[in-house]
């Protein structure tokens, strides 16, 4: 129960000695405003209105914290939503909750929506962690407070201006685009109206395009090749690295490799649309130095569904950065080498080898810059590219024992040509093996009369060996055209 006393308007002499009462009492100022005393604490101000013929009352807040003229202006524009229809505690209440939707409540939500895609394989979770990596350091510090509906565009720019003048060009483009993927869920939602980065997508510097590095020598390919055949780390990582050149798959495709996905009988590893970058199937074809070392590995994963498993957990993949590390330690730079620049490799060389750019982008899983032929041609070339993985990993031997030529301090004479050879369509394959090698690596060039030109190409006085197939080609500089000789790796090392 309460007591009601209309009176003349309040002053702020009589709101200021209003006593509390045994029981609560109103004073009545004018238009609905009302002074409530209740008989133990603060008084507080009310609007009392009809909407719909039926009687509301809402608060404006406490005495003296709201003056008698602030509440009077409170009134007043409540007032002015019943001119225009509005229910001033709807209005209120919709405005609260409009407080609540902040830009970090949303991107969360939004957050969770890519944790069901994922959990449907059709996101990987290194995306999702990168876009909470994203919102996490650079825009909820800034942003994640602010109701996503009084964000204003010059506020965006502002935060990513800031991202891009600490020379982080990239990860401000980044941010752009994840700020713009959640103010267009807030659309969705309806929360806002119009994406606020549109203004901001002309005013950032662009990136600066750093392609992942890859070796194009064949001898330097060679020491890499000789490093990974020595690497003492964990066996699982160093079967990793020797596949990884021989398939050229992106490095998340490669660590992410399951043994269902490996069909062993038809030489293939098939890798679902989920696992792919472009989200469409690819194939990639298993040469035979591929299948021994997938029969070694099978014997040192144990039980897990992963080809490489983390060493603490099974039932995960090797780290991300376990293949970064272990070429760092190896002597190789991220700036001349990293696991992605295997495929750099691959295109470049396979290109010089002579095979067609149609069969080497289909085995890279790139899409077809032509957008008509990426609509209607859907060959997969997969005879030529079984050939090509095939000659792929021949080369790669090749290159790797040319290496152990160059670590045995051959004679510049002698090795010069590998790197020629290397840039024709020489297959190693083609030839026999030919013991005079054995006397290059003791350092008796002159013994062998096919280097000194003496003898027709192809002919060879000390015997061949076809059971060997490892060659070296020497050059005899009074002769345009290299002599091919091809050498017994086994008996001149041993």
């Amino acid at each position: 129960m309460f007591v009601e006393f209309y009176a003349m308007p309040l002053t702020t002499a009589s709101v200021r000695t209003a006593l509390p009462r045994t029981r609560l009492y109103r004073l009545s100022d004018r238009s609905g405003l009302l002074l409530e005393v209740p008989p133990a604490g603060s008084k507080r101000w009310r609007f009392r209105y009809r909407f719909n013929r039926a009687e509301k009352l809402i608060s404006l807040g406490l005495y003296p914290t709201v003056s008698l003229r602030a509440a009077r202006l409170q009134r007043d524009d409540a007032r002015g939503l019943l001119a225009r229809g509005i229910d001033p505690s709807v209005d209120r209440q919709l405005k609260r909750a409009a407080r609540l939707r902040t830009f970090e409540l949303v991107a969360r939500d939004r957050l969770k929506s890519l944790g069901r895609i994922v959990e449907q394989r059709r996101l990987s979770e290194g995306t999702l962690r990168r876009a909470t990596w994203i919102l996490e350091s650079h825009l909820f510090p800034r942003l994640g407070h602010r109701p996503i509906d009084e964000i204003t565009a010059a506020e965006v720019l502002t935060v990513l201006k800031d991202i891009e003048l600490r020379g982080l060009r990239d990860t401000a483009r980044r941010a752009r685009q994840s700020c713009s993927r959640v103010f267009r869920h807030a659309m969705g939602l309806g929360y806002i109206s119009r994406d606020l980065t549109i203004e901001s997508r002309e005013l950032l510097e662009p990136p600066i395009t750093q392609h992942h590095p890859g070796i194009s020598d064949p001898m330097r390919l060679g020491e890499l090749l000789r490093s990974i055949d020595g690497y003492t780390g964990r066996e699982v990582v160093a079967i990793a690295f020797q596949l990884a050149p021989l398939f050229f798959v992106r490095p998340g495709e490669l660590r992410q490799a399951r043994w269902r996905q490996v069909d062993v009988p038809d030489a293939l590893w098939h890798i679902p649309a989920e696992c792919t970058k472009k989200r469409v199937p690819h194939v990639v074809p298993l040469s035979r130095q591929a299948l021994q070392l997938l029969k070694r590995l099978r014997e040192v994963s144990g039980t897990s569904e992963y080809l490489f498993p983390a060493q603490r957990n099974p039932a995960q993949p090797i780290a991300g950065n376990a293949l970064n590390i272990a070429l760092r330690r190896m002597g190789f730079s991220s700036r001349e080498i990293t696991p992605h620049g295997f495929r750099a490799t691959a295109s470049t060389l396979l290109s010089e080898l002579g095979w067609r750019s149609e069969v080497i982008e289909r085995q890279l899983a790139h899409a077809d810059a032509d957008r008509m032929r990426r609509i209607y041609n859907h060959a997969q070339y997969l005879t030529e590219r079984r050939a090509m993985m095939q000659t792929w990993a021949d080369y790669l031997r090749w290159a790797s024992e040319s290496a152990e030529l160059l670590r045995r301090r051959v004679p510049a004479a002698v090795l010069k040509p590998l790197a020629a050879a290397a840039r024709t369509r020489i297959n190693p394959t083609d030839f026999r093996c030919c013991s005079s090698v054995n006397a290059f690596l003791a350092g008796r060039l002159s013994g062998c009369a096919l280097a000194r030109g003496k003898v027709p190409l192809g002919a060879c006085q000390s015997g061949c060996h076809p059971e060997h197939d490892f060659h070296a080609v020497l050059l005899d500089e009074r002769f345009e055209r290299p002599a091919r000789i091809h050498g017994c790796l086994s008996a001149a090392t041993t």
